[in-house]
């Protein structure tokens, strides 16, 4: 039985994930890249009022990508304040 590299870990405070191998990383550059891209491409004059709405539908569809990668490469999410001593856990 393999074991599975976490390619993310959990934030110290709060709700959610921190990368920690090159391929986490990656997938946050690469997530940047295409919000980045999305806000090159419709957040232009020539959209107008549509090209916010474009956007956004971008945004989230990325950031919902996002959330799955880092549910299949990291642990469970958990609201955390702050790191436990190893005996509480």
């Amino acid at each position: 039985m393999t074991t599975k590299q976490l390619w993310f870990t959990r934030k110290r405070y709060g709700w959610g994930w921190t990368p920690v191998t090159w391929q986490g990383w990656a997938v946050v550059a690469g997530y940047v890249a295409f919000v980045a891209s999305g806000a090159f491409l419709f957040l232009r004059d020539d959209y107008g009022g549509k090209g916010v709405l474009a956007f956004l539908v971008w945004t989230l569809g990325y950031t919902l990508w996002l959330l799955s990668v880092t549910r299949q490469h990291g642990p469970a999410p958990r609201w955390q304040w702050g790191s436990r001593a190893a005996s509480e856990e």
